[in-house]
């Protein structure tokens, strides 16, 4: 059923409204709000709300709380000077699976906390030339647009994350006097594209910004893309970046990460970080205006320039990053304890170019000369800047353990009155000392000869007669950390009586 109101205002006050149905509802309004509320919720209904009043300088849809629109359709029409079009005083604005079509003269939709928008498709028109209205804005929160277009016209900032802003899978279009989109933290962009036409900055960012997988095309009067933090990084992924702008096109107080993308510049100073360094993976494609005295360019052709080439600008050389995804890197073989320190060789290239140790790379090993597990760090040097670090298996050492067999003799003379002990030096020669504890074991022989097998004693029992006595023995080394136990050591001992 469609109603047609014409009034003054809805006031609710504290109260909560709730707008259902199919029909569609219309407000005409002539008084200084046309719908007050502390919470309004639209509910699959479409309604047109068209404020009359050439004096009002407030808010159409004036919320305390929260508002929150789902399945449904807003049109919102203003005749006034600068009348917000939805605005809540404390709370979030969620809209969800809706289409909104506004054209005020004051900030469009404005949220005090929160503001997300799924699903969705917004039209935001305003040419009040003498107000700064923001197309979206969310002061305090965060906002997060998904799967959503955007078709925003606006003399001051297109959409504002007092927090932070998210944009994923959308297709954004926005025509602003401000910044196309500001981030009081972090500026994400995912899956989307993006045509912004802004008379002051394209994207701003107090935090990192992160452009992935998107297409993204800025015509700025003043910087194309900016952040403002020094410990924070700009980063483009798998995009396309197209930027034309009167000063910068890529302004960073800390690092610029290029990884897979295509970026064409048309600006001067095209790239700079003040503090950080700027990576790239691949070729980046730099317009520079041809009248501007530049001095020179970088080592890699790219309008990225030296301080002491531009000294208002104080960027630093662009550098090729050493990753694992970028740069291929040589395995490690398994090494063998010698107990001295073990660098074995590892090769780097970049874009298949071979890199020279100790020029463009250079290796710092760890933990290399006890078995176990070791790492070199491959650090970037001259040109090249990042690092990577590789582990490597130190495996034991074989046990050195060698014997042969010494002849004893023992006197007859002392064996009719007691068991006489020879020592392990008298019976066996270590011509290699074994690594562990080492065992000894009799493997055969006269029953009246014994072995001991932790001290390797043998002891020759009172009553053997004189003879020449072969007695076959076992040595074994436990081995340690760094040595494998050894193989069973054979020997054939001799011992005489006399």
């Amino acid at each position: 059923m469609d109603t047609d109101l014409t009034l003054g205002t809805i006031n609710m006050d504290y109260n909560d409204l709730t707008i259902m149905g199919r029909g569609t509802l219309t407000l005409n309004g002539y008084g200084s709000l046309i719908l007050k509320a502390k919470v309004l919720k639209i509910d699959g209904a479409t309604v047109h709300a068209c404020q009359n009043s050439t004096d009002l300088k407030s808010s159409i849809f004036y919320v305390r709380d929260s508002f929150e629109c789902k399945n449904g359709s807003i049109t919102i029409e203003d005749k006034s000077k600068e009348a917000e079009g939805i605005e809540t005083q404390y709370g979030d604005i969620i809209l969800e699976d809706s289409i909104l079509d506004i054209r005020s003269s004051g900030t469009s939709i404005y949220a005090n906390g929160d503001l997300t928008c799924r699903n969705g498709s917004i039209t935001i028109e305003n040419e009040n030339e003498k107000s700064t209205a923001d197309g979206i804005y969310s002061a305090y929160g965060d906002a997060v647009i998904e799967n959503s277009s955007l078709d925003i016209t606006t003399n001051w900032e297109g959409v504002y994350g007092g927090r932070s802003l998210t944009i994923d899978n959308c297709n954004t279009i926005i025509r602003c006097g401000g910044e196309g989109l500001d981030s009081g933290g972090d500026l994400t962009i995912k899956d989307s594209t993006l045509d912004i036409q802004s008379q002051y900055t394209g994207m701003e960012a107090s935090s990192a910004i992160t452009i992935k997988d998107s297409s993204v095309r800025i015509d700025s009067d003043r910087i194309g893309i900016k952040n403002e933090t020094k410990d924070e990084k700009m980063e483009f992924s798998n995009s396309d970046i197209l930027v034309t702008a009167k000063e910068d096109g890529l302004h960073s107080y800390g690092d610029i990460i290029f990884t897979s993308s295509e970026l064409d510049i048309s600006a001067f100073p095209a790239i700079g970080s003040l503090y950080g360094t700027i990576f790239y993976t691949d070729d980046i494609y730099l317009k520079v205006p041809a009248d501007v005295k530049y001095g020179k360019f970088s080592a890699f052709d790219c309008a990225i320039l030296k301080g002491d080439d531009y000294p208002a600008y104080h960027c630093v050389i662009a550098k090729k990053r050493v990753s694992d995804d970028i740069c291929t890197i040589s395995d490690i073989a398994v090494q063998t304890y010698t107990g001295k320190a073990l660098m074995p060789a590892v090769t780097v290239s970049w874009g298949g170019t071979a890199l020279r140790r100790g020029t463009d790379y250079i290796l710092d090993y760890n933990n290399n000369i006890k078995a176990g597990m070791a790492s070199v760090t491959i650090s970037g040097n001259d040109n090249y800047t990042g690092e990577v670090t590789k582990t490597f298996k130190i495996n034991k050492a074989a046990n050195p353990l060698k014997i042969k067999a010494k002849t004893a003799t023992v006197k007859y003379s002392k064996l009719k009155k007691k068991n006489q002990t020879l020592t392990v030096s008298k019976v066996i020669v270590f011509t290699k000392k074994g690594q562990g504890k080492l065992t000894y074991k009799k493997v055969s022989g006269d029953k009246k000869i014994t072995i001991n097998k932790s001290t390797g004693k043998v002891t020759v029992k009172k009553g053997l007669k004189k003879g020449t006595y072969k007695v076959k023995a076992a040595v074994k080394a436990t081995g340690n950390a760094n040595y494998k136990a050894s193989a069973l050591k054979k020997v054939t001992l001799k011992i005489i009586v006399k």
